[in-house]
């Protein structure tokens, strides 16, 4: 009996005086090396008790970017501009733009965040129409039934372009 409580308490001494290896790494690394080298390494997917490195969002937000389309509809010229991050910039550079080739009575027209096209009619008695929308298909698609329709007959589109939100890191 006095064996088997030595062997016991022998074996509680040796036991207490063991640790882990790699005691020295950091949360979420795991001890690598051998042979009179070590280090850490990182343990793949690991929690670090919040949110999984490869599945974390940036942080961040979304700014909206505007472009301006100006016209002037008595000599045709056109002036575009886009992915400006106001919309005084945008109208102000579709102004200029319309307007250096010596066109006088540009008038421009501002969106944000979509896709905007140009329908210009071969009747000279119909107006251009401008619309915006999802995409520049669906936009081309709209202008060009609304350019028929209003007595334009066959339209062509002249110009498109799309405002896209841009995202900022933080």
């Amino acid at each position: 009996m006095k064996l088997a409580s030595f062997s016991g308490l022998l074996l509680l001494i040796v036991c207490g005086c063991a640790y882990a290896e790699g005691g020295s790494c950091p949360d979420g690394y795991y001890p690598v090396g051998g042979q009179g080298t070590s280090g850490c390494a990182p343990i793949p997917n690991y929690d670090y008790g919040t949110q999984s490195r490869t599945n974390s969002r940036p942080i961040g937000e979304w700014k909206t970017t505007w472009s301006a389309i100006a016209i002037d509809s008595i000599v045709g010229d056109v002036g575009i501009s886009s992915g400006k991050f106001t919309e005084a910039d945008a109208k102000s550079e579709a102004l200029m733009r319309c307007r250096k080739h010596g066109a006088t009575e540009c008038q421009a027209t501002t969106f944000h965040n979509q896709c905007v096209v140009l329908a210009w009619p071969q009747n000279v008695d119909a107006k251009a129409i401008m619309i915006g929308a999802g995409t520049i298909e669906m936009a081309s698609k709209l202008a060009l039934s609304e350019c028929a329709a209003n007595g334009g007959g066959s339209c062509n589109i002249v110009n498109a372009e799309c405002s896209r939100p841009v995202f900022k890191r933080f």
